[in-house]
Protein backbone atom coordinates (compact mmCIF):
# COMPACT_ATOMS: atom_id res chain seq x y z
CA UNK A 1 0.00 0.00 0.00
CA UNK A 2 2.76 2.42 1.00
CA UNK A 3 4.63 1.56 -2.19
CA UNK A 4 1.58 2.45 -4.27
CA UNK A 5 1.19 5.77 -2.46
CA UNK A 6 4.85 6.66 -2.97
CA UNK A 7 4.64 5.71 -6.63
CA UNK A 8 1.54 7.87 -7.03
CA UNK A 9 3.12 10.86 -5.22
CA UNK A 10 6.37 10.61 -7.19
CA UNK A 11 4.40 10.34 -10.42
CA UNK A 12 2.35 13.39 -9.43
CA UNK A 13 5.49 15.41 -8.68
CA UNK A 14 6.95 14.38 -12.01
CA UNK A 15 3.86 15.51 -13.93
CA UNK A 16 3.65 18.79 -12.02
CA UNK A 17 7.35 19.39 -12.49
CA UNK A 18 7.19 18.82 -16.24
CA UNK A 19 4.12 21.01 -16.55
CA UNK A 20 5.73 23.80 -14.55
CA UNK A 21 8.87 23.54 -16.66
CA UNK A 22 6.92 23.91 -19.90
CA UNK A 23 4.89 26.80 -18.55
CA UNK A 24 8.03 28.59 -17.36
CA UNK A 25 9.65 28.18 -20.78
CA UNK A 26 6.64 29.71 -22.49
CA UNK A 27 6.54 32.70 -20.19
CA UNK A 28 10.26 33.40 -20.50
CA UNK A 29 10.39 32.78 -24.25
CA UNK A 30 7.47 35.08 -24.94
CA UNK A 31 8.85 37.78 -22.63
CA UNK A 32 12.25 37.62 -24.37
CA UNK A 33 10.62 37.78 -27.80
CA UNK A 34 8.40 40.68 -26.77
CA UNK A 35 11.41 42.66 -25.52
CA UNK A 36 13.25 41.98 -28.78
CA UNK A 37 10.31 43.08 -30.94
CA UNK A 38 9.74 46.18 -28.84
CA UNK A 39 13.38 47.20 -29.31
CA UNK A 40 12.97 46.77 -33.07
CA UNK A 41 9.77 48.84 -33.07
CA UNK A 42 11.50 51.58 -31.07
CA UNK A 43 14.39 51.68 -33.52
CA UNK A 44 16.88 50.46 -30.91
CA UNK A 45 18.49 47.83 -33.10
CA UNK A 46 21.66 47.81 -31.00
CA UNK A 47 19.55 46.53 -28.11
CA UNK A 48 17.63 44.14 -30.35
CA UNK A 49 20.90 42.67 -31.63
CA UNK A 50 21.82 41.63 -28.07
CA UNK A 51 18.79 39.32 -27.97
CA UNK A 52 19.83 37.49 -31.17
CA UNK A 53 22.37 35.06 -32.41
CA UNK A 54 24.71 36.28 -35.14
CA UNK A 55 22.67 34.29 -37.67
CA UNK A 56 19.38 35.91 -36.62
CA UNK A 57 20.89 39.42 -36.60
CA UNK A 58 22.32 38.82 -40.08
CA UNK A 59 18.92 37.64 -41.32
CA UNK A 60 17.44 41.00 -40.29
CA UNK A 61 20.61 42.86 -41.36
CA UNK A 62 20.74 44.74 -38.04
CA UNK A 63 24.38 44.12 -37.15
CA UNK A 64 25.88 47.54 -36.31
CA UNK A 65 22.83 48.90 -38.11
CA UNK A 66 22.87 52.50 -36.87
CA UNK A 67 26.59 52.93 -37.50
CA UNK A 68 26.31 51.47 -41.00
CA UNK A 69 23.29 53.62 -41.84
CA UNK A 70 24.94 56.76 -40.45
CA UNK A 71 28.16 56.15 -42.37
CA UNK A 72 26.28 55.60 -45.63
CA UNK A 73 24.13 58.68 -45.06
CA UNK A 74 27.00 61.00 -44.17
CA UNK A 75 28.92 59.89 -47.25
CA UNK A 76 25.99 61.14 -49.36
CA UNK A 77 26.47 64.61 -47.85
CA UNK A 78 30.14 64.76 -48.80
CA UNK A 79 31.70 66.16 -51.94
CA UNK A 80 35.24 66.09 -53.31
CA UNK A 81 35.77 69.34 -51.41
CA UNK A 82 33.75 68.86 -48.22
CA UNK A 83 33.84 66.05 -45.68
CA UNK A 84 31.02 65.47 -43.23
CA UNK A 85 33.35 66.41 -40.37
CA UNK A 86 33.65 69.90 -41.91
CA UNK A 87 29.98 70.72 -41.34
CA UNK A 88 28.71 72.61 -38.32
CA UNK A 89 27.66 70.82 -35.15
CA UNK A 90 24.08 71.86 -35.92
CA UNK A 91 24.17 69.99 -39.22
CA UNK A 92 25.81 66.94 -37.65
CA UNK A 93 23.19 66.87 -34.90
CA UNK A 94 20.35 67.28 -37.40
CA UNK A 95 21.74 64.38 -39.47
CA UNK A 96 22.08 62.18 -36.39
CA UNK A 97 18.52 62.97 -35.30
CA UNK A 98 17.27 62.16 -38.78
CA UNK A 99 18.95 58.75 -38.68
CA UNK A 100 17.22 58.11 -35.35
CA UNK A 101 13.90 59.06 -36.98
CA UNK A 102 14.58 56.61 -39.81
CA UNK A 103 15.42 53.81 -37.36
CA UNK A 104 12.23 54.44 -35.38
CA UNK A 105 10.16 54.39 -38.58
CA UNK A 106 11.48 51.10 -39.98
CA UNK A 107 9.23 48.88 -37.83
CA UNK A 108 5.80 50.50 -37.51
CA UNK A 109 4.21 47.87 -35.29
CA UNK A 110 4.09 44.20 -34.43
CA UNK A 111 1.55 41.66 -33.21
CA UNK A 112 2.65 38.38 -31.65
CA UNK A 113 0.69 35.32 -32.74
CA UNK A 114 -0.76 32.79 -30.34
CA UNK A 115 1.22 29.90 -31.84
CA UNK A 116 3.97 29.17 -29.32
CA UNK A 117 5.42 25.68 -29.78
CA UNK A 118 6.97 24.44 -26.55
CA UNK A 119 8.77 21.51 -28.19
CA UNK A 120 10.47 23.60 -30.86
CA UNK A 121 10.56 26.83 -28.82
CA UNK A 122 9.14 28.80 -31.71
CA UNK A 123 6.76 31.74 -31.84
CA UNK A 124 5.78 34.05 -34.67
CA UNK A 125 4.73 37.67 -35.06
CA UNK A 126 3.24 39.85 -37.77
CA UNK A 127 5.56 42.80 -38.30
CA UNK A 128 4.55 45.97 -40.12
CA UNK A 129 7.60 47.57 -41.70
CA UNK A 130 8.43 50.56 -43.88
CA UNK A 131 8.12 49.99 -47.62
CA UNK A 132 11.49 51.39 -48.67
CA UNK A 133 10.71 50.70 -52.33
CA UNK A 134 8.30 53.64 -52.25
CA UNK A 135 11.12 55.98 -51.22
CA UNK A 136 11.70 58.61 -53.92
CA UNK A 137 15.16 60.16 -54.20
CA UNK A 138 13.80 62.40 -56.97
CA UNK A 139 11.39 64.08 -54.56
CA UNK A 140 14.12 64.47 -51.94
CA UNK A 141 16.46 66.02 -54.50
CA UNK A 142 13.72 68.47 -55.53
CA UNK A 143 13.18 69.41 -51.88
CA UNK A 144 16.89 70.06 -51.37
CA UNK A 145 17.10 72.06 -54.60
CA UNK A 146 14.20 74.30 -53.57
CA UNK A 147 15.65 74.92 -50.11
CA UNK A 148 19.09 75.71 -51.55
CA UNK A 149 17.57 78.12 -54.07
CA UNK A 150 15.57 79.94 -51.38
CA UNK A 151 18.52 80.09 -49.00
CA UNK A 152 20.90 81.33 -51.68
CA UNK A 153 18.51 84.07 -52.74
CA UNK A 154 18.00 85.15 -49.14
CA UNK A 155 21.74 85.24 -48.31
CA UNK A 156 23.35 86.42 -51.55
CA UNK A 157 25.58 89.10 -50.04
CA UNK A 158 26.73 86.88 -47.17
CA UNK A 159 27.51 83.95 -49.48
CA UNK A 160 29.33 86.19 -51.94
CA UNK A 161 31.52 87.49 -49.14
CA UNK A 162 32.34 83.94 -48.01
CA UNK A 163 33.16 82.94 -51.59
CA UNK A 164 35.46 85.94 -52.03
CA UNK A 165 37.31 85.52 -48.73
CA UNK A 166 37.32 81.75 -48.18
CA UNK A 167 36.55 80.11 -51.51
CA UNK A 168 33.89 77.92 -53.11
CA UNK A 169 34.01 74.99 -50.69
CA UNK A 170 33.36 77.22 -47.67
CA UNK A 171 30.45 78.82 -49.50
CA UNK A 172 28.94 75.43 -50.30
CA UNK A 173 29.44 74.31 -46.70
CA UNK A 174 27.64 77.42 -45.47
CA UNK A 175 24.70 76.68 -47.77
CA UNK A 176 24.38 73.08 -46.55
CA UNK A 177 24.71 74.20 -42.93
CA UNK A 178 21.98 76.74 -43.60
CA UNK A 179 19.44 74.35 -45.13
CA UNK A 180 20.22 71.00 -43.45
CA UNK A 181 17.97 71.34 -40.35
CA UNK A 182 14.95 72.35 -42.45
CA UNK A 183 15.73 69.71 -45.05
CA UNK A 184 15.78 66.85 -42.55
CA UNK A 185 12.56 68.06 -40.96
CA UNK A 186 10.80 68.23 -44.34
CA UNK A 187 12.03 64.81 -45.42
CA UNK A 188 10.66 63.36 -42.17
CA UNK A 189 7.25 65.06 -42.27
CA UNK A 190 6.69 65.05 -46.05
CA UNK A 191 8.12 61.64 -46.94
CA UNK A 192 9.21 59.42 -44.05
CA UNK A 193 6.03 59.83 -41.99
CA UNK A 194 3.84 59.26 -45.05
CA UNK A 195 5.56 56.24 -46.54
CA UNK A 196 3.37 53.13 -46.80
CA UNK A 197 4.06 49.98 -44.84
CA UNK A 198 4.02 46.27 -45.62
CA UNK A 199 3.63 43.22 -43.41
CA UNK A 200 5.83 40.20 -42.86
CA UNK A 201 5.62 37.14 -40.65
CA UNK A 202 8.68 36.51 -38.50
CA UNK A 203 8.99 32.93 -37.22
CA UNK A 204 11.48 32.96 -34.35
CA UNK A 205 13.23 29.95 -32.84
CA UNK A 206 14.80 30.40 -29.43
CA UNK A 207 17.47 28.46 -27.56
CA UNK A 208 18.81 28.78 -24.05
CA UNK A 209 22.47 29.70 -23.74
CA UNK A 210 24.09 30.20 -20.33
CA UNK A 211 20.65 30.40 -18.69
CA UNK A 212 19.57 33.15 -21.10
CA UNK A 213 17.15 32.81 -23.99
CA UNK A 214 18.44 33.82 -27.40
CA UNK A 215 16.59 34.21 -30.69
CA UNK A 216 18.66 31.71 -32.61
CA UNK A 217 16.91 31.77 -35.97
CA UNK A 218 14.38 33.95 -37.78
CA UNK A 219 12.46 32.92 -40.87
CA UNK A 220 10.78 35.78 -42.72
CA UNK A 221 7.76 35.17 -44.93
CA UNK A 222 5.05 37.30 -46.49
CA UNK A 223 2.10 37.76 -44.16
CA UNK A 224 -0.50 35.70 -45.94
Amino acid sequence: MMKKILTFVLGLFLVVGLTACGSSDKKDVLAHTETFLTACRDGDFAKAEKFCSVEAANTLKITNFRKTLMNTFTKSLETSEIKFSDYSETTKKAASNFIDDVLKAIIRSYQMNDDYNNDKKTVSAVVEYLDVNSFSTIQMTATMRNLVTDYTNAHKSELQAIYTSKGRSEMLKSIIDGVAPDYFKKVKTDYLDKMPAKKQKWIMTLVKKDKTWVINKIIITDNT
